[in-house]
């Protein structure tokens, strides 16, 4: 498909070419015949103003020939600059026409690399493609489950810092308790944690967002921004939970 666009491209290019070449041979024929003319329009006025003094009246008429040959030397003229216009439109049409080609062949180049770009990854082994779609699916599923878990069976049963959420723990209640509201996407990711008798609940989001919620006040108290793409996981340092603890 490619090769045919770039050979319709050239087709095109070669016709400007000798179109171009036939009016430069037609401009140099007409001008060859113009200077011809004018020489010999050149010698028949200086002989006709010869002949002039000869005779008053054989005068009127060499004045009108005279002319009449200027006329027609004055419409030569206007052919020749005619010719040369339509020269210099055919050229400028040319050099648009060859950069329009460029930009054809950079635009075809373009899409050709992004057939084979399409062509590796469509190829790639169906194992590791079943593996993300497996975990695209797992992910889709733990976000129907946030979405419905008893908020009070959830914070009962997260009073330690192993954060270990299992679902089916959740799955009886479909009551909405809370509503954190600030993601301007959908949630990845979520963790919980207790500090000094309070709860709060990490989230990640696909607006590439970390942000971190007081769950009694159902306030969001901090957001990290900086990713640049989705946030799938998030986690509370076990290491802070000890650390903060122990001070």
């Amino acid at each position: 498909q490619w090769d045919e666009k770039e050979k319709e491209m050239k087709k095109l290019q070669n016709h400007f070419e000798q179109e171009t070449f036939k009016y430069r041979a037609d401009f140099e024929l007409l001008n060859n015949r113009y200077q011809n003319e004018l020489n010999q329009l050149k010698f028949e006025n200086d002989k006709l103003r010869l002949n002039t003094n000869k005779s008053d009246i054989a005068g009127t008429e060499i004045e009108k020939q005279i002319q009449i040959r200027n006329t027609e030397i004055n419409k030569l003229k206007q052919d020749v600059h005619l010719k040369d216009t339509q020269i210099a439109d055919k050229d400028k049409l040319i050099q648009q026409t060859q950069k329009d080609v460029e930009i054809i062949k950079q635009d075809l180049h373009k899409e050709e690399q992004l057939s084979i770009h399409y062509k590796k990854f469509i190829n790639q082994p169906k194992q590791k493609n079943s593996k993300l779609t497996q975990k695209f699916n797992d992910q889709n599923e733990t976000e129907e489950k946030i979405q419905s878990f008893d908020t009070n069976k959830f914070l009962s049963t997260l009073s330690t810092p192993t954060h270990g959420i299992h679902f089916d723990t959740f799955r009886s209640s479909s009551k909405l308790l809370k509503t954190f509201t600030g993601h301007t996407s959908y949630v990845r990711g979520i963790d919980y944690s207790t500090f000094d008798d309070c709860q709060f609940i990490c989230s990640g989001s696909h607006d590439k967002t970390v942000r971190v919620w007081d769950v009694d006040k159902s306030k969001q108290i901090q957001s990290f921004n900086g990713h640049s793409d989705s946030v799938y996981c998030v986690k509370f340092s076990s290491y802070h939970y000890h650390n903060h603890h122990q001070n």
